[in-house]
């Protein structure tokens, strides 16, 4: 498995740029009058939409830590969706992206894209929360009651199985519904479904707005779970290894900015997001936001997918082992 290092690189200031075709060549003094060109390695980026969990790329462009590690960042894509996202990876629309565990595994095991995770984007950051006329305040009043998931074979959807399994329940004991995140937001406001399981900020919409509670957060049902990752495509990976390290650097540089600067990085998230700081504050507080990839998660999660009989995954070490770098 191959480690990417957290050591930053020195740069020397630019005095003079110029832009040639697609790549940006900077020339730099150096010595007496002596020049050197070094190439500024353009990589398409995608993200979601409106995704707290992704915080990192945005404080990685807006610290300019992207350009400090000799990149040139183009936004290819912001996503609705992960498989929408992981589809643009199948079109060779895109070379990194931020993007759930679960699309990312579930589009490699079943052949749909090749990518390999280069980073972890954040662990936890999401939440059942139950609409006050259910009447639920626990796991087991959502007994007979509607729960909405983003999808089958989500991260949401495994979190509700196991919170239920621990209540000696199972999906066949609830009517477990498929929504959007943002349909989320109208059906718990008019109690069209009883509860959800969702990831930030549209928990702490729901809770600010009044339409919900939360009746367990997912670090309460799985401590530490795995959420998003940064992915590469494998063919991006093996042409430019460098600018993957590069990339991966940034990322750890913005990591480790949420990790110490709270109040500016709140400030950056109502940015990120267009949500009112409040909002954000909740929602950043049930986040947690690590650049380390966690196997053990990766592994418990894979299975489960494996279990269900939703990726096609027959050595679950080898498979990791690929997916992982």
């Amino acid at each position: 498995m191959r480690m990417y290092s957290a050591s930053k690189i020195k740069l020397i200031v630019p005095c003079m740029a110029l832009l040639l075709s697609t790549a940006l060549l900077i020339s730099v003094g150096w010595g007496c009058g002596k020049e050197i060109s070094v190439e500024r390695k353009r990589i398409r980026l995608g993200y979601l939409n409106n995704d707290l969990h992704q915080l990192a790329f945005y404080v990685a462009q807006q610290k300019g830590y992207f350009q400090e590690e000799g990149l040139e960042v183009e936004v290819a894509g912001v996503y609705n969706s992960g498989p929408e996202e992981m589809g643009a990876f199948q079109a060779g629309a895109l070379d990194i992206g931020y993007v759930g565990a679960a699309p990312a595994i579930l589009a490699v095991a079943n052949g749909k894209a090749n990518v390999v995770a280069v980073a972890q984007a954040n662990l936890n950051g999401s939440a059942l929360v139950a609409s006050p006329a259910s009447g639920a305040r626990s796991v087991s009043d959502l007994k007979g009651k509607k729960v909405a998931v983003p999808n089958v074979g989500t991260v949401q959807d495994f979190l509700l199985r196991k919170a239920l399994s621990e209540e000696n329940l199972t999906v066949h004991d609830i009517q477990e519904v498929y929504m959007a995140p943002p349909q989320m937001l109208a059906a718990l406001s008019t109690s069209s479904v009883d509860a959800c399981l969702v990831w930030e900020p549209f928990v702490s919409q729901m809770v600010t707005q009044g339409w919900g509670r939360i009746v367990s957060l997912s670090s309460d049902i799985w401590e530490d779970h795995p959420c998003c990752l940064v992915v590469a495509g494998e063919e991006f990976l093996r042409e430019h290894p460098d600018a993957v390290d590069a990339l991966v650097r940034a990322h750890q540089r913005a990591t480790a900015f949420l990790q110490d600067h709270s109040e500016e990085a709140l400030s950056l998230a109502a940015e990120f997001t267009g949500l009112k700081v409040d909002v954000v504050d909740m929602a950043l507080s049930h986040i947690t936001y690590k650049a380390e990839i966690g196997v053990g998660g990766l592994r418990e999660y894979a299975q489960f997918l494996t279990d269900q009989g939703l990726a096609k995954i027959v050595d679950i070490e080898a498979f990791l082992d690929d997916f992982i770098r």
